[in-house]
């Protein structure tokens, strides 16, 4: 056998098998960090929709109004499920906060869907209530059927 620098005696069929283990042992671990940690990902996910959801319910007032085309809707996802049928809010789009209030509806909605991608919810075909039909009645928005 020829001296190699880097052969200590050791048997070079067993430092390969290691070697190739920690590579798979590293591999896995860069795998799961990719998915997001896991649930903790979904989870974070989760209570981000939850908090825009909140804030945007806050932003969002119903007056004024002096017409109907004043009055808008908020659509709000769900975060979890197979049926994800959305809330709806009434608001008024002139209101000062109308603007941030969308906004934020908008950031929940994208929340969610990515919550969703993850909750592992198999999503199917379900029945959804027809949006109301939006009224300004007393300077305040509302919805009715």
């Amino acid at each position: 056998m020829r001296p190699d620098a880097c052969n200590d005696g050791a048997d070079p069929a067993a430092a390969t098998r290691t070697a190739w283990f920690d590579r798979w042992v590293v591999l896995a671990g860069i795998i799961l960090a990719s998915c997001g940690g896991g649930s903790n990902g979904y989870q974070e996910l989760v209570n981000e929709a939850n908090a825009k959801e909140a804030q945007a319910r806050v932003l969002a007032t119903t007056a004024p109004c002096s017409s109907v085309d004043q009055c808008g809707m908020l659509v709000f996802y769900p975060v979890s499920g197979s049926c994800n049928c959305p809330a709806l809010q009434p608001y008024s789009l002139v209101s000062a906060t109308a603007a941030a209030a969308s906004a934020a509806a908008t950031e929940q909605a994208s929340l969610a869907g990515q919550a969703l991608s993850l909750s592992g919810d198999p999503p199917f075909a379900c029945f959804c209530a027809a949006p109301p039909r939006l009224a300004c009645v007393a300077s305040q928005c509302q919805a009715g059927y």
